[in-house]
């Protein structure tokens, strides 16, 4: 659970970092990732490129934007303006790319990150989606993202080490306390 978590927050901030662009064969690898379960017949709209010369590439943040809403007749048009978790200032021109602003459910400017994700805040995607178009455009979205974070990180190259993930002493001792209370309460 804590891995499925970690990926899908990794493999969303990374691809929509500034520098996430992709080639017209590798877009339509990742609306391979889309279209799958009950999304295997749904029209994805494959929006304009951002660069067209001297090769056509589209960036993550349009990546993002199609997860959101893949086709042009899907009425989920989420808007978001929010602090990223690495904001500075300056709204969208923040030097961390840390100002997210959704509108119509395309992602104009910032990097989605663990607070424009994953907090639990009503600052979130999944929140707006959840509150303005109900649980089933939420889950839609996030099982989206899920499968493309997946296979962008496993065709990008990502690793993290034990020790990324190995419990420090004082939460281990803090569970312990915890556990113990517990224990005591039944």
């Amino acid at each position: 659970m804590i891995a499925a978590t970690q990926d899908f927050l990794t493999g969303g901030y990374l691809l929509t970092q500034k520098d996430a662009f992709f080639d017209r064969g590798q877009i339509c690898q990742i609306i391979t990732q889309i279209l799958c379960g009950a999304d295997q017949t749904l029209p994805v709209h494959l929006p304009p490129p951002t660069i067209i010369k001297p090769q056509a590439l589209w960036t993550g943040k349009q990546v993002f934007s199609m997860m959101l809403r893949p086709d042009k007749d899907t009425r989920v048009l989420a808007n978001l303006e929010t602090k990223g978790k690495s904001y500075t200032k300056d709204k969208e021109f923040c030097v961390n790319d840390s100002y997210v602003v959704i509108r119509n459910s395309e992602l104009l400017a910032g990097s989605m990150d663990k607070s424009t994700m994953g907090s639990g805040s009503k600052a979130n995607i999944f929140y707006v989606l959840l509150r303005d178009f109900g649980e089933k455009a939420a889950c839609k979205a996030m099982w989206r993202l899920a499968r493309v974070a997946s296979w962008f990180l496993m065709n990008r190259g990502f690793s993290i080490g034990i020790g990324d993930v190995t419990p420090s002493a004082s939460l281990l001792k803090q569970k312990k306390g915890l556990v113990d209370s517990g224990y005591e309460k039944c």
